[in-house]
């Protein structure tokens, strides 16, 4: 296969780890130090479409217009959402500053937003209109990578302390392996 740059920065720093992929308008976002950022699947038409001080996870719904991001300002974390031209920021959810999100999913279906901390071993739920989070699995540490998967109603999960990748069902049940690696052969892999 092939490969190409479609944009590169410069600012150094941040937890620069989401990206999301806009197959309907086939764009793709991703996060730097300074905001959210979006560009063609060629690299053309590049901008910032959210300047926010160190975003560290993204999503996209495209069939709802909606984008989903997380930011960390040292305080608190927050989970923000807006259009995709990135008007309307609102503020879903502020939690604890010792809350390590490292990954984020989307079920447009239901339209819920999953994240994972990675320290505290949680999964957690919250409609996209916002509200009171919900955790559906407690006790599962160093989930970094989450990605939804609607024709299965399942919920993937990177997991790097036991390096491996398992799914759940998004209300809650078991977690069920289908990977095991060996030591930290899953590295840092995000979203």
């Amino acid at each position: 296969g092939s490969h190409a740059v479609i944009a590169n920065w410069t600012s150094a720093g941040g937890n620069n780890y989401g990206v999301a992929v806009d197959s309907v308008s086939k764009r793709v976002y991703w996060t730097d130090l300074n905001g959210i950022n979006s560009a063609n699947y060629n690299g053309t038409g590049a901008t910032t479409v959210v300047s926010s001080f160190n975003p560290t996870e993204v999503d996209v719904d495209p069939a709802s217009n909606k984008l989903f991001w997380t930011t960390d300002n040292g305080s608190s974390v927050q989970i923000w959402s807006a259009a995709l031209n990135g008007t309307g920021a609102t503020t879903l959810a502020t939690l604890p500053a010792n809350t390590y999100v490292f990954g984020i999913a989307l079920n447009p279906g239901t339209q819920t937003l999953y994240w994972s901390d990675y320290i505290a071993g949680t999964v957690s739920a919250l409609p996209y209109a916002g509200g009171t989070p919900t955790t559906i699995l407690s006790g599962y540490q160093f989930v970094q990578g989450l990605e939804y998967e609607a024709t299965t109603n399942r919920l993937y999960m990177v997991n790097k302390g036991t390096a491996s990748v398992a799914w759940m069902n998004p209300a809650g049940g078991p977690v069920t392996t289908v990977f095991t690696g060996s030591g930290q052969t899953l590295g840092e892999m995000h979203d």
